[in-house]
């Protein structure tokens, strides 16, 4: 595994993997269930909205042997580089100034540098989806739901297939849960199809712009408080439970701006 390719996607492609296998009686899976969207998707838009900027990934899913017997999809990675995008700033830095044109205006540069990769004949049937992190969790609750409105309203009027429950913020201990989902997707844990002996699971610490992530599997004998467990089954039901806590306030972003307030003369400058 690259870890650099693996840091790179994170964000996105846990989201992916998770709504595309999750089976209908895995915990935790609703936030992010594409719920009716169907069995045939040759493609998804995720948009990973982070303290620092929104990125939109184009998955493409490689076609398997037999879908059935895959504990979770194929995605062709080897695409990624040139079919991810970024733009600046962060939904939260509108949501602050209830700048509700602006994010319109940086959605809708996402969704036209996906038209350059989804053709116009499937975007109906290519789902897209907004999940936002820590940097929309740390607003007032009202400024982030009309970010989130607005996002929901630019996205129908673009040809592509949303639903309101796919734009959303999604909580700490799922932004934890699903970076391990994607890290042990990359590091070939889950197996391969027909029902493949599972490797030994990988714990992960991931820093984000707003906060920080700490995810490993426990076994069930653990006791673990509601807020810090998720719990992870593969389309073909196997299970795994784990230990997810979001440190807010403790990303990246957050560690810098506090630094430079605290150097003598610095008024809070970025050094």
């Amino acid at each position: 595994v690259d870890p650099r390719g693996a840091a790179m996607c994170l964000g996105s492609l846990l989201i992916l993997v998770v709504i595309l296998s999750a089976s209908p009686g895995a915990a935790d899976k609703a936030p992010t269930a594409l719920r009716g969207a169907g069995a045939q998707i040759d493609q998804v838009l995720v948009f990973d909205a982070g303290s620092s900027g929104t990125r939109i990934h184009v998955f493409n899913i490689a076609p398997a042997g037999d879908p059935t017997k895959a504990h979770v999809p194929r995605i062709d990675l080897s695409v990624r580089p040139e079919q991810t995008y970024k733009v600046k700033p962060g939904l939260s830095s509108f949501a602050e100034r209830e700048d509700l044109p602006g994010v319109q205006k940086n959605i809708e540069e996402l969704v036209k540098f996906a038209d350059n990769f989804v053709p116009k004949d499937r975007r109906a049937t290519t789902p897209a989806l907004l999940k936002a992190t820590a940097g929309l969790r740390s607003v007032p609750q009202f400024k982030a739901q009309a970010v989130l409105q607005r996002i929901r309203e630019t996205l129908s009027a673009t040809g592509y297939r949303v639903e309101p429950e796919w734009v959303d913020i999604i909580k700490g201990k799922e932004e934890g849960g699903l970076a391990w989902v994607a890290a042990n997707y990359l590091q070939g844990t889950f197996g391969e199809e027909g029902g493949g002996a599972a490797g030994k699971s990988v714990g992960v610490i991931e820093m984000g712009g707003g906060s920080t992530q700490v995810t490993f599997e426990v076994p069930a004998s653990v006791q673990l408080a509601t807020d810090d467990e998720f719990v992870f089954e593969t389309a073909l039901g196997r299970r795994y439970r784990l230990y997810a806590h979001s440190y807010l306030g403790y990303g990246q972003d957050h560690a810098q701006t506090s630094l430079a307030s605290s150097l003598p003369g610095a008024a809070g400058e970025d050094p």
